[in-house]
């Protein structure tokens, strides 16, 4: 019986070897991206016409060793090249070399194809001609080292090939995967019986797209053409014609019963075009209609096909989320598995995912994992048998009101949540309060902040001990995650998180995104521009809330200094409150912009309120202004690249008090606040300064942060032979 060599994908091998068995096949040998088979003619044409995850199939005719180029020319010449073509046909010849005893393939393509013509010369007078773009056959030279192979491409090139198709799959998309993931998920066993396939895509558009494929009967080698076996000359053309008529007639009975089982929805323009560009060129738009939806409701698309007695597949492909919209990620997991668990008990299905720690969110159990590259980023599929009923009932139980209600965790979290919420109402009213922390890691296994922005909220996570499970605290996020958006009757796409890590000699203002996506805020009567997705911090310092008051009262008919001003929001209160004139001080040309866009919004434009563009150490060494009102709210750390020496608070505060007292006059206040939680005031240098300090720390914690008080400290400095009474 001939020997015949498949080539298919690394990690791919298992099922071609099941498919070559079905055809009618037998596997010699079973290597990497390689088999070794024996078919006999009915088999081999089988295989010809309907192998789907296999990339090449050919005939050996010989192999030897070689150590020299002449080697080549003379083991060709073994072979008796007359049983497979004529002398009046084609050839096409092809090398594919490993640290072999020729480098180049070209000039080894071309010693082969000279000892096959050759040959011909020699036996019969004439000789083939070479034709690049439509041999009769394909002759391949695969050599590694000293041991070489001469083939004959059965395909006359990839298998899987579509004439009529102009696009092209994206790097690191392949029918042979997409056959072997449906393979994998028992589709040739779902479709003859009725059952559907839903497949929600990204960019995995082939996976549908081959469902159909394989659901109307329409194979490989048809769609090839007449290409490779049926025009080598050892074909048996009658065999081959009624195998071919076999394969056109179980396609036809396939479009004639066809009954719409196959759903395509797009999540993604690019992954719709894909798919009905395909199906346009190849005449099957009658047969797959994909529709294109944002995040589609899963209910409308899935209870259609909830038939526990009739099987069926599901693919879904979810994208890459950044980090900041992590809270609808969580969100979307979770919903699919409960749909699916819900609508489709029995089903296969399949889940691509780039972000596998998110796959624990579908609570459904995956009996295989595999990972590949689709378009540079690492995927990996998920495959899940979604568990039937085991109670009647279950499946006639109302659709939970959210998608955690059953966890006890988030129910816990959801609890203490609302208790915080209804803790604030009252004070939020009274203080006409719109942006607030609605919670402060009070529960120890829930450890993270939220922010709220009137209609926007930001949940940042503190970074865990080393000692915590990273699996359980990923669980408790999630939760979060989950949960917070309903509770706070906030769109998750307006939900936006955010790690806060421990700086280490890095800027704290450091860039986390580059969206430039403004929002604008209420304080009061005072408006402003926060950035919820760029910094860690938002341009809104909520726990200076309090502080920003009593700059707004004591700031009338004053001259107000605000050093390290970031945002000018406390700017904007001294000019509400009726400052003389303000001057805002900082090194970033960012923050100094954003500032004069806060004043701005709040009708502040006259030439009394300047923006001074400095190393704030270095402006106060120099500078000779005196003012009524200071506000100094130094970074923790800062080694920007500007400054000409580093900033630590805790080093640098006596210099800083000192060099902003110079500018502080005789009656004036100085307002000094700090957010690094082990900071020492050194009140003895402070005294030696001739100054009185009052810590007023507690006054200054708002409502909402007295939860978790230890937020930042708060000073009220004055020279000591000051007139004016202490506030």
């Amino acid at each position: 019986m001939p020997s015949y060599l498949i080539r298919t994908h690394r990690g791919l091998e298992a099922v071609v070897s099941e498919e070559v068995r079905r055809l009618g096949g037998e596997v010699q040998k079973e290597l990497a991206g390689t088999l070794i088979i024996e078919a006999d003619e009915e088999a081999l044409y089988r295989i010809a016409l309907e192998m789907r995850t296999a990339q090449r199939l050919y005939l050996r005719l010989h192999s030897f060793r070689w150590k020299h180029e002449d080697d080549l020319y003379l083991e060709a010449q073994k072979v008796d090249w007359g049983l497979h073509l004529k002398a009046s046909g084609r050839l096409r010849c092809e090398a594919y070399l490993h640290e072999s005893a020729m480098q180049n393939s070209h000039f080894a393509a071309l010693r082969l194809k000279d000892a096959i013509v050759d040959q011909f010369s020699d036996d019969q007078g004439r000789r083939p001609d070479v034709d690049r773009d439509n041999p009769d056959i394909l002759v391949v030279l695969q050599a590694r080292h000293q041991e070489a192979e001469i083939l004959l491409d059965l395909g006359g090139g990839p298998l899987r090939s579509f004439p009529s198709w102009q696009g092209q799959l994206h790097k690191g998309q392949s029918w042979q995967h997409a056959a072997a993931m449906l393979s994998q998920a028992g589709w040739a066993d779902i479709y003859p019986h009725g059952g559907a396939g839903i497949f929600l895509i990204e960019e995995a558009w082939p996976l549908a797209a081959e469902a159909l494929l394989e659901a109307i009967h329409l194979t490989p080698g048809l769609l090839r053409g007449e290409m490779g076996l049926p025009r080598w000359l050892g074909c048996n053309k009658p065999r081959w014609r009624k195998a071919w008529e076999e394969a056109e007639e179980r396609h036809k009975q396939a479009l004639e019963s066809w009954e719409h089982t196959i759903h395509a929805y797009g999540t993604s323009h690019a992954g719709v075009r894909g798919l009905r560009d395909f199906l346009r060129d190849l005449r099957l738009s009658p047969f797959l209609r994909p529709r294109f939806l944002e995040w589609p409701d899963l209910s409308s698309i899935l209870e259609p096909h909830t038939d526990a007695s009739i099987p069926g597949y599901f693919c879904a492909e979810f994208p890459a989320y950044e980090e900041l919209h992590l809270a609808q990620a969580v969100h979307r997991y979770a919903s699919l598995g409960q749909a699916l668990k819900r609508h489709l008990p029995g089903w296969n299905a399949t889940i691509y995912t780039p972000q596998p720690d998110l796959g624990h969110r579908l609570s459904l159990r995956a009996h295989k994992t595999r990972r590949h590259a689709w378009q540079e980023a690492e995927y990996t599929a998920l495959s899940i048998t979604i568990p039937a009923h085991t109670d009647d009932a279950q499946s006639q139980d109302p659709a939970p009101t959210y998608v955690w209600q059953h966890h006890e965790g988030a129910q816990m979290f959801a609890n203490r949540l609302r208790k915080n919420l209804d803790g604030l109402k009252g004070w939020r009213k009274q203080q006409e309060v719109t942006c607030y922390r609605a919670y402060d890691a009070e529960m120890n296994e829930y450890n993270a902040a939220i922010d709220v922005y009137e209609d926007h909220a930001i949940i940042q996570e503190y970074q865990a001990p080393s000692t915590i499970d990273a699996r359980r605290a990923e669980q408790r996020l999630h939760d979060i995650l989950l949960v917070a958006p309903d509770i706070l009757d906030i769109p998750r796409e307006h939900i936006y998180f955010k790690q806060r890590r421990k700086q280490k000699g890095t800027n704290q203002y450091e860039k986390q995104a580059e969206e430039q996506d403004f929002t604008e805020v209420r304080e009061g009567d005072l408006r402003f521009l926060v950035n919820l997705t760029d910094y860690l911090d938002t341009g809104l310092f909520l726990d200076h809330r309090t502080v920003r008051r009593w700059l707004h009262k004591e700031a009338q008919d004053k001259d107000f200094l605000n050093l390290f001003c970031y945002t000018g929001t406390a700017t904007v209160h001294a000019a509400a409150g009726g400052a003389r004139s303000t001057c805002s001080v900082d090194l970033s040309k960012t923050y100094l912009f954003w500032a004069r866009e806060n004043m701005k919004h709040n009708g502040f434009t006259r030439s009394n309120h300047r923006y001074i563009q400095a190393d704030c150490l270095v402006w106060l060494e120099h500078t000779e202004e005196t003012y009524d009102l200071i506000f100094l709210d130094p970074p923790t750390f800062s080694n920007s690249k500007r400054m000409e020496q580093t900033l630590d608070v805790q080093r640098d505060h006596i210099a800083l008090l000192q060099h902003a007292l110079r500018l502080l006059r005789p009656d004036g206040l100085l307002l000094f606040s700090t957010n690094k939680l082990d900071f020492q005031l050194d009140t003895d240098a402070l005294q030696a300064l001739d100054t009185t300090v009052e810590d007023v720390t507690k006054a200054s914690i708002p409502r909402d942060f007295q939860r978790s008080p230890k937020i930042h400290r708060c000073w009220r400095i004055r020279h000591a032979h000051s007139s004016t009474r202490r506030k």
